[in-house]
């Protein structure tokens, strides 16, 4: 069903937008027999598929009835024509609605002339021509061969969410979006994010990809009502096949708690309790603007640079008073877990026993930590 009301969008897609061997990018064919397929022709109550179907039925023979209704000022190629452009109209206001997030300073149009009757056999001039004006170049020749790839994907992403925005049925506000964000760097990302929370708040979203850092930098917006899933594949080496595997437990403290009750794996409790430890102090520092000290080589700055300057920090509460979001008890008692459970545990050391008790304590006090930093 998501397919079908076009809610669905994946980076296959959005190459048809991009890669056309043509001056001029002709989308005639994406938009009526793809994406608009489905959608309502206002002036027929009909699908605009099912009318450009019984349109090319009707044009092939010139004696019948249906060929000569459809000629007429108010018969079926009018209503087409008419239908078309009102959903053109709209889905090209919202569009570029979407695209002013990118702040490319990109404006599309979409010329619809209207389908006409060919010479011969049936219909001519079935053009939807995608023009871009591009700063103070209007209608930029080519542009499809001038723009980058972020822009083309930005424009590509605008057309089908102006469409799914222009004609979507009230009872299936499903968007499901998959890796389209190939031609996206993570600058141009995030002002997508805020699209679909802007424009598409009242929706289901599914987003799907393969990009790890992509998928760590979304759940680090801390979000609220959005689950976060893994799928992973599994050999099974007796029958061959391939077993997907899905992981719902990403949170690091909830994985770090999975692994010290059900698995009894401390050491793998103790790197995930350590990697939400470290997450959460570099979002502190990037959330507040924290100045953090640089290295070329990113490898080289440690969790205690971020740990060091975000136990620091301070804000005026509700009476005037500077406190610590980290308080010194706190601060205190991290420092100590550091020590004696999320370095050493993770590392081999006959010497140093591993005690349960410690890492649950260690939990409860990154626990803690989060609240007090979010």
């Amino acid at each position: 069903m998501a397919n079908k009301i076009k809610g669905f969008l994946d980076y296959k897609s959005l190459l048809k937008t991009h890669y056309l061997d043509s001056e001029k990018v002709n989308i005639f064919e994406l938009l009526i027999e793809d994406l608009l397929a489905d959608f309502i022709n206002p002036r027929t109550e009909n699908t605009i598929g099912s009318d450009w179907k019984e349109l090319k039925k009707n044009v092939r023979d010139k004696r019948t009835r249906k060929y000569k209704a459809l000629l007429r000022e108010d018969g079926s190629l009018a209503k087409f024509n008419s239908g078309v452009q009102e959903l053109l109209n709209d889905i090209e206001v919202k569009a570029n609605e979407i695209i002013d997030y990118f702040k490319y300073n990109i404006k599309i149009k979409l010329h619809f002339n209207n389908v006409t009757i060919g010479r011969k056999k049936g219909f001519a001039n079935k053009t939807i021509y995608l023009d871009v004006d591009f700063f103070d170049k209007t209608d930029l020749p080519e542009h499809h061969n001038f723009l980058n790839e972020a822009r083309l994907t930005a424009i590509s992403i605008a057309i089908y969410l102006g469409a799914v925005l222009t004609n979507i049925p009230a009872d299936y506000q499903l968007l499901v979006l998959d890796d389209v964000f190939i031609g996206l760097d993570t600058s141009n990302r995030l002002p997508f994010l805020k699209i679909l929370n802007d424009k598409f708040s009242d929706h289901q979203i599914f987003i799907t990809t393969y990009d790890k850092s992509w998928y760590e930098l979304v759940k680090s917006e801390n979000k609220p009502n959005w689950e976060f899933a893994e799928l992973y594949i599994k050999e099974e080496h007796q029958n061959g096949y391939e077993i997907p595997i899905l992981h719902n437990k990403t949170d690091f403290i909830d994985r770090a708690e999975y692994y010290l009750n059900d698995i009894v794996d401390l050491k793998a409790s103790a790197s995930y309790i350590r990697s939400e430890f470290e997450r959460l102090v570099k979002n502190f520092c990037d959330k507040k603007k924290i100045a953090v000290k640089y290295n070329k080589n990113q490898s080289k700055v440690s969790s205690e640079d971020f740990w060091s300057v975000s136990k620091a920090q301070t804000y005026t509460d509700d009476n005037g008073d500077t406190v610590k979001y980290i308080t010194e008890e706190l601060r205190n008692n991290i420092e100590t877990q550091r020590t004696l459970v999320m370095n050493p545990f993770i590392h081999y050391n006959l010497n140093r026993p591993e005690f349960r008790a410690e890492l649950v304590t260690t939990i409860d006090l990154v626990k803690q930590l989060k609240t007090a930093l979010t």
